[in-house]
């Protein structure tokens, strides 16, 4: 099917373009910045979903640019930044990756992701001490974030915390029952992480 139609991601970029210029047009955001931080964010967006971080990473920075409080249009102040954020970690770029995390926090520290997405990678620094800090900080503020329980109940497991790490995983489960977000083999791998029929 991408054979046939080599342009097929430029297409979807013009369309997502279109789709976007109309969509602010018809709420009333016609200022040229405003349209312009909505373009490059969705190009960001797209990109990271290409595996494309460089070209990402200029995008959101363009986006920030023009609308420095990160919202480009999408209702949450520091989504740019935080989108960003995992675009450096993505690229391995841990340094520029805290401080846009830290950035997208500080807008808006209703936003969950950033404060996931920092916890995943001072996971993968070792910093154990500063994940779990950050995942307590997020549960606290969001105590039906979901993720959050399973992030920690992996870092827990890894800790050989076995009875934290289960409760974690209970209480996502539980969570997930009112909202199914979770992927179903995840759930099923907690039920029998839970059950000791498998080891996390």
């Amino acid at each position: 099917m991408f054979a046939q139609c080599p342009n097929k991601n430029l297409l979807n970029l013009q369309m997502k373009r279109q789709l976007i210029t109309l969509g602010l047009l018809v709420t009333g955001l016609t200022a040229l910045g405003q349209v312009n931080a909505r373009e490059f964010f969705g190009k960001g967006y797209y990109m990271i979903n290409q595996r494309n971080y460089p070209v990402a990473i200029e995008s959101f920075l363009k986006a920030i640019e023009l609308d420095p409080t990160g919202d480009c249009g999408t209702g949450i102040k520091g989504n740019a930044h935080g989108e960003l954020g995992y675009a450096y970690l993505r690229s391995g770029d841990t340094t520029n990756a805290a401080t846009y995390f830290d950035k997208s926090i500080a807008l808006d520290p209703t936003n969950a992701f950033p404060r996931q997405n920092k916890a995943v990678m001072l996971s993968m620094q070792k910093k154990y001490d500063k994940a779990y800090q950050t995942l307590e900080e997020l549960i606290r503020l969001k105590p039906d974030h979901i993720e959050a329980y399973v992030q920690r109940g992996f870092l827990y497991n890894a800790d050989n915390k076995i009875e934290l790490a289960i409760a974690d995983f209970k209480k996502a489960l539980e969570l997930n029952s009112k909202t199914n977000v979770l992927p179903s083999n995840l759930v099923n791998d907690l039920n029998n992480i839970i059950k000791g029929k498998k080891k996390p």
